[in-house]
């Protein structure tokens, strides 16, 4: 509900509090909370205040999706530590574009390792990033060079209509996407997940074609949801057919400040670009104008349908 989503410059000053209401109607699917202060959203994220929001419901649950111990969240991280082991401060330091970091994060964890059971797992990947994007894969290091193949299953939106085959997963800040791998293949063997390098406008490092690594025994404790997928997974409802371009806005980076079409946030008279009508349709072409800078569009909306 939009009382309850907050906004840049929805503060509570000491002695204030507000109260949040969140119905949890969406269809089931993994969110994110993080604090969005104005001036301050990339500095407090970079500094852990953030984490996972979860939503399940009968339908997903009735799927028969690894569960329990085989379901687990995974937050990727690029962070930039000091000499003597404390993080590195962009403002402290006077960075205003951006931290892209050389050590890679998972859970709060430098290129940690987890002991899964050859079977399989549901992964759900966020990247917590400021801002760093990834190209996942995976490879056995008995075969190294030879891409894992795993399964999509889930976005940001909730589950897919069918799940997707695929060997690689592209991830950028704030995105998430649940993802089945499979290792009964790889008992007793370890699988690295890695990243590509050269994503968009990132810098690279060292350490920063490397992600975590997962350690895979000989053996299964419990075979509840390690099934075959189903070919379906839901049906989603996609707005009908448009044609012609309604809404035209380009994202844009000027002194320092993230544009669209022209307009900062702190231009409060002018910053409602669009009032669409209540049930209508349209057609919007989003553009990247910002040189270079690479960043995900998010159009959030509790209840919206929209396709892309």
């Amino acid at each position: 509900r939009a009382p309850f989503d907050g906004w840049a410059e929805d503060t509570t000053e000491p002695g204030q509090y507000k109260d949040y209401y969140y119905p949890n109607a969406q269809a089931a699917r993994t969110l994110w909370y993080h604090d969005h202060a104005v001036g301050h959203t990339a500095e407090n994220a970079y500094y852990g205040q953030a984490g996972f929001y979860i939503l399940e419901d009968a339908q997903k649950n009735a799927l028969n999706l690894p569960s329990g111990n085989y379901d687990i969240p995974l937050a990727l991280a690029a962070k930039r530590y000091n000499a003597d082991g404390t993080l590195w401060d962009p403002e402290a330091n006077g960075e205003t574009t951006s931290v892209f970091g050389d050590v890679i994060q998972v859970n709060g964890q430098p290129w940690p390792y987890l002991a899964v059971e050859p079977r399989k797992y549901l992964f759900r990947f966020l990247d917590t990033s400021i801002s760093r994007s990834f190209q996942l894969y995976a490879e056995a290091d008995k075969k190294v060079g030879t891409r894992i193949p795993f399964t999509v299953i889930g976005s940001d939106a909730g589950l897919l209509a069918s799940p997707v085959d695929t060997t690689q997963l592209d991830i950028s800040m704030a995105e998430r996407w649940e993802v089945v791998f499979d290792f009964s293949a790889y008992a007793g063997q370890n699988v690295t997940l890695k990243n590509t390098g050269k994503v968009g406008a990132d810098d690279d490092f060292d350490g920063t074609d490397r992600v975590m690594r997962f350690m895979v025994g000989n053996s299964v404790s419990d075979t509840k949801g390690n099934g075959p997928l189903p070919s379906t997974l839901r049906t989603v409802p996609m707005p009908p057919p448009k044609t012609g371009i309604d809404r035209s806005y380009e994202f844009m980076r000027s002194n320092g400040e993230w544009q669209v079409n022209g307009v900062t946030w702190a231009d409060v008279e002018d910053r409602v670009i669009a009032k669409p009508q209540r049930g209508a349709v349209e057609l919007w072409e989003l553009k990247n104008g910002a040189g270079g800078w690479t960043h995900p569009i998010q159009i959030i909306s509790p209840t919206l349908p929209f396709e892309t």
